[in-house]
């Protein structure tokens, strides 16, 4: 699991990551454990669209974070949306090609239970949407609360 402490080692102070941070390294490390993936993927952390009540999708016009996954390595490409276009050429003759796509929908005030939505999709009619529900142990780790499936095709 990742730690959400460090030592920094300009002058050892201890430097707390943000609630946002430690969900985004909770979701991507759990993206890559659960779906053992190999060949390569796209994963975008971006805002959450809901065009009605309880249908989202994550926008992939303004992503905050893109990364790529080529065989079981995670690649950080920023937020740049050409790494997206960029994906989509290199991996148009790939069966085998996944594209994930989260949103933080919400954190409570006092961090210790958040709401995400996860969209994997594996081509233009293939899919499924999750809402994730995670709260903290008393470790302060992320744990599984609930997951609920929104859709699938």
């Amino acid at each position: 699991m990742l730690t959400a402490q460090f030592l920094s080692s300009c002058n050892n102070q201890v430097v707390t990551k943000s609630p946002e941070d430690e969900i985004v390294d909770y979701i991507l490390k759990s993206i890559i454990d659960v779906n053992n993936l190999h060949g390569r993927h796209l994963i975008v952390y971006g805002p959450t669209i809901t065009t009605m009540p309880d249908v989202f999708y994550v926008s992939k016009k303004s992503p905050y974070q893109i990364w790529w996954v080529e065989n079981g390595k995670l690649i950080e490409m920023g937020n740049d949306t050409k790494a997206i276009t960029d994906f989509y050429k290199i991996s148009e003759q790939d069966d085998l090609s996944w594209e994930i796509g989260f949103s933080i929908i919400s954190i409570n005030d006092n961090s210790t239970s958040a709401k995400v939505y996860v969209e994997k999709l594996c081509g233009t009619t293939c899919g499924t949407g999750m809402m994730l529900y995670r709260q903290r142990a008393d470790s302060r780790q992320w744990e599984i609360e609930k997951e609920e499936e929104l859709w699938i095709s």
